[in-house]
């Protein structure tokens, strides 16, 4: 049983041993002495044992709760996907294996537990955190969404891989930044940082100490990302759309947040595209890690070939530079 399936009934048993320890007075007892008279099972207050039973027998009830369980298997158009695989798991561990019909439509009936996992895959479609979700079966348990009615079945969308390109991918984990504004650079084509090449991006922060400690934010901070020669736009929208538009870019993109923004926080992601002044497109995310051990977080993928805009990325067919990646 995975952590997650297990989850709800684990919370649940926690939840009610507390109670039972409240209202027995376990919780506000205090040690007394003993001797070598005495009898440990007395410190038991009457009736904990019984509560327990109580308790053990509900969970037996709530695991013999019956399932049933109606889903469907739609494309990001809105179309239905036959033969998609699903993985049904109970909460007691029990595997189920399923395919949706010609209309995207699966079930199952006959079924037992507090709450299921649904799991949907095919090979040529996206996998995602959206692909796996969580059914309750139980009201009392929190959580409760069974779709239960073949009319409202719970619905999965998957997203199909489309025509790829060979990409470059680069990763930076944890780059530190000066705090001073002192520019960092990273290039997506050769992997390096501080690169003068014209695949590159200027990460500039500054931070400044509390003018005011009764400020509501501890203190200010600003961001600017540029591109030495070329410019980028913020990446938003469908997030399975990865033609890079060819318009609309700017030469910069700043954060900013001040010791009385409203949405102030040192922790931000944003998606980005590129078009460097060599012709090439990139996309990247950059997530911003501001105080203390300041860095930044950065994937990126570049398309080696001038003008070309697709940027949707293919394991199987990533290339790599000529130049040393992470030296």
């Amino acid at each position: 049983m995975t952590a997650k399936g297990r989850s709800l009934q684990v919370l649940t048993i926690a939840a009610l041993l507390f109670a039972v320890t409240a209202k027995t007075g376990l919780a506000q007892q205090t040690p007394t002495p003993t001797n070598h008279l005495s009898n440990p099972a007395s410190a038991e207050p009457p009736g904990a044992s019984e509560r327990t039973e109580k308790i053990l027998s509900l969970l037996t009830l709530w695991d013999a709760t019956h399932i049933s369980f109606y889903g469907k298997v739609i494309d990001g158009e809105g179309k239905a996907i036959p033969d998609v695989n699903e993985l049904i798991t109970t909460s007691d561990a029990v595997h189920y294996q399923k395919k949706s019909d010609d209309n995207g439509n699966f079930s199952i009936t006959g079924i037992h537990g507090t709450d299921i996992i649904v799991s949907v895959s095919k090979p040529g479609y996206y996998d995602s955190t959206d692909n796996s979700k969580t059914f309750g079966y139980v009201k009392a348990a929190g959580n409760y969404n069974p779709h239960s009615d073949p009319k409202n079945p719970a619905v999965f969308i998957l997203n199909k891989i489309g025509q790829t390109e060979p990409l470059i991918k680069n990763e930076w984990i944890q780059a530190p930044v000066t705090k001073d504004g002192t520019p960092t650079t990273l290039d997506f084509f050769s992997g390096q940082k501080n690169s003068q090449s014209s695949d590159s991006v200027k990460i500039e922060i500054w931070t400044q100490k509390p003018r005011d400690p009764k400020a509501p934010n501890p203190f200010a901070w600003k961001s600017r990302l540029s591109v030495p020669g070329g410019s980028l736009q913020i990446r938003k929208g469908d997030p399975y759309n990865f033609q890079a538009p060819t318009d609309g870019y700017v030469n910069e993109d700043v954060i900013e947040m001040t010791e009385t923004s409203p949405k102030w926080g040192t922790d931000v992601e944003k998606n980005y595209y590129f078009k460097f002044s060599d012709g090439r497109y990139a996309r990247a995310t950059i997530e911003f890690y501001i105080g203390g051990f300041q860095n930044v977080c950065v994937t990126s993928y570049l398309n080696p070939q001038p003008s070309h805009t697709n940027l949707e990325y293919d394991t199987n067919q990533a290339t790599t530079p000529t130049a040393p990646l992470h030296p």
